[in-house]
């Protein structure tokens, strides 16, 4: 059509049928157009198919004119129609009220793919035809990110080397930004088990988002992302639980397409080399397209130390998008017959390289429970069964209790305690000498180990807490220091910290 550029790799966009030029602008948001440099070479008011360049604001009427006048194009225009060379397709925009705000989030990122020259058109597609059958969770990060996560990924082969797709069932990141910069995923944090893709329906609670269990290779496979609150930061924990009474092995492949395509560069690895091996644990890329600058990524693939299971090959070739661009990493593991095994993966976003490569140093160290937020609302339990972090906690007995610190409920107990401040009473306990055994007495037998009924406590048994200590945790006031915990109190405390 005369007056519009349309060469293969440069999109155009009709809005009710009046052609448009159109770089990184929304259908109805005209106003937003790239760049307000002056295209009428000619002075005749015309579209000039030599620059693909409008004045601010204007569009592209049917007679290759430039045109202004926008209310009727805002208010009317329903369709979206993308020409892509010889293929051609069509988005629904949905009108509902409601729905602008995703509307616009979802059309930024679809028309800055478009202009990368991506071929995403067909995604845009099926991402408004299957809206209604998959589930889309949009959760704030850290530092003002945002995560965009789905459960209807799919590749067309099935494997983590196809190309992708929506339609499926599996778990995926679709997208992430931070400070206004988008597109940092094609689809990310993706998981297979024996080459089968791992996903089902997702679920939101705050922070965390959790897909259903499915069941791959004899295992009970799940997967939980956490959008972290205190930095750019998702983390992907994926659980393999083992039913069965044999141990089981499996192959689990770890795939994620940058949305950066052939503009990803390595900008750092774990081990200083900038070439990514299997001796990286995290590799930070970004994208160095002049005009575009999607969020330079993390990816955190095991941690430091000596965990039980490290990546068994890696790849910067994923499926493929716009490009095949991302992170593939390979891992062999075995689930316990009756017992569950995980692995721990994080993502983070950032909006340059350089802030990239300095917070990468907190990956360096293994998160503490308690005093890391990488590892908020996990268990100590959680933390033993994964297999590419080495949480395992040393064996050390930081306050001499007998009762090593993973152990320990009550750090810092002294031996002998100040409880009781009055005396010992019958069938009341107490560490009142130096050894790891509660003491108490018998009606006119004096002090002893033994209680009514046969009953005595070591400190193993309270897990590390003195009678002082209880006392407090189990808030029964000063009145019960005078005379040492009694039978109700110790019965109450070792049920409480052995499960009973």
């Amino acid at each position: 059509m005369a007056g519009v550029r349309s060469a293969s790799y440069e999109p155009r966009i009709v809005c009710e049928q009046k052609p448009i030029s159109l770089r990184r602008s929304r259908c109805d948001r005209p106003e937003t157009a790239f760049g307000n440099s002056v295209v009428d070479d000619l002075n005749d008011g015309g579209c000039d198919q030599d620059r693909p360049y409008l004045k601010k604001g204007a569009w592209c009427d049917v007679n290759g004119r430039q045109n202004t006048s926008l209310s009727d194009r805002r208010s009317q225009c329903k369709e979206v129609h993308i020409e892509r060379g010889v293929r051609t397709f069509f988005v629904k925009v949905a009108r509902d009220a409601r729905n602008d705000k995703q509307k616009e989030n979802t059309m930024r990122r679809f028309l800055a793919r478009v202009f990368r020259g991506k071929l995403l058109v067909l995604l845009a597609l099926v991402f408004y035809s299957s809206s209604a059958l998959a589930t889309t969770a949009v959760i704030a990060g850290g530092g003002g990110s945002s995560w965009t996560i789905r459960d209807d990924f799919a590749t067309t082969n099935g494997l983590p080397t196809g190309s992708c797709q929506f339609g499926g069932t599996q778990a995926s990141i679709l997208d992430a930004e931070i400070s206004g910069q988008l597109d940092a995923f094609d689809f990310a944090a993706t998981v297979w088990v024996n080459s089968t893709p791992v996903g089902g329906s997702l679920s939101v609670s705050g922070q965390t988002v959790t897909f259903a269990p499915v069941a791959v290779a004899g295992l009970t496979v799940q997967v939980q992302y956490e959008v972290l609150t205190t930095s750019a930061t998702l983390r992907n924990v994926v659980t393999f639980t083992n039913p069965t009474a044999s141990d089981i092995t499996v192959s689990v492949n770890y795939a994620n397409n940058f949305g950066s395509d052939p503009d990803t560069t390595v900008q750092a690895t774990s081990n200083g080399d900038m070439v990514f091996t299997l001796a990286d644990r995290w590799i930070v890329t970004d994208d160095i397209h002049p005009v575009i600058s999607d969020p330079a990524n993390t990816t955190v693939l095991y941690g430091p130390g000596a965990p039980a299971v490290t990546t068994s090959s890696v790849s910067l070739t994923v499926f493929a998008c716009a490009g095949p661009q991302g992170v593939l990493a390979n891992y062999s593991i075995t689930v316990p017959a009756g017992q569950t095994r995980a692995l721990m993966f994080f993502h983070q976003i950032n909006d340059t390289a350089a802030n990239a490569v300095m917070a990468v140093t907190v990956f360096d160290t293994t998160p503490g429970l308690g005093s890391s937020p990488l590892v908020v609302g996990l268990t100590q339990t959680q933390l033993d069964q994964v297999l590419n972090w080495d949480f395992v906690p040393p064996d050390t007995d930081g306050d001499g209790d007998g009762v090593l610190d993973y152990d320990d409920v009550c750090p810092a107990t002294v031996i002998p305690e100040y409880v009781p401040t009055v005396e010992l009473k019958p069938n009341h306990w107490a560490l009142v000498d130096d050894d790891f055994d509660f003491d108490t007495v018998s009606k006119g037998k004096g002090k002893g180990k033994g209680g009514s009924a046969g009953r005595s406590y070591t400190i193993e048994d309270t897990a590390g807490c003195s009678c002082e200590q209880i006392i407090d945790k189990l808030a029964l006031g000063k009145g019960h220091e005078k005379f040492g915990c009694n039978i109700s109190a110790m019965y109450e405390w070792v049920g409480l910290v052995n499960d009973q």
